[in-house]
């Protein structure tokens, strides 16, 4: 296999993984918001979306 061919693999490869540890995060962050509302709903309280926070009633 010539060099350029194996660059060419690395940066592929190395783009792919990149690719994919983003994802990994961006779905970790998505779940703990998912997470964090399903709590404030079972606390009875109300998600305000615009804040992303809990609105408890008092």
């Amino acid at each position: 296999m010539s060099a350029v061919k194996r660059w060419t693999f690395a940066v592929i490869g190395s783009a792919l993984i990149l690719t994919a540890i983003l994802g990994i995060f961006m779905f970790a962050e998505w779940l703990g918001i998912q997470i964090s509302k399903d709590h404030c709903l079972d606390r009875g309280g109300q998600w305000d979306y615009s804040q992303s926070t809990c609105d408890l009633p008092e």
